[in-house]
């Protein structure tokens, strides 16, 4: 069985000496971004400007995040842009 959390800090010592292997992610690199971004943008046909998606690429995200990014109205509002996911 595999789980994925973001609140490991909560778990008690019941649950941790059941898990064999623990695996910790680090937040993606501005080039990793730029990459995961670039690769949803070509599944949109978004035809964002090079400085748009510069803006995007700052944004701390992960790829799940960045795939649900369109749908997330308060995160989106601070762009000088809008998505056209269709």
């Amino acid at each position: 069985m595999f789980q994925t959390t973001n609140r490991v800090q909560t778990f008690d010592d019941a649950i941790t000496s059941r898990i064999h292997l623990m695996m910790k992610y680090e937040s993606l690199s501005l080039d990793y971004r730029r990459i995961v971004w670039e690769s949803f943008l070509c599944e949109t046909n978004a035809g964002l400007t090079e400085d748009e998606l510069e803006s995007l690429v700052q944004k701390p995200l992960n790829g799940r995040e960045v795939r649900t990014f369109p749908f997330i109205q308060p995160l989106a509002e601070d762009l000088p842009f809008r998505l056209r996911t269709s």
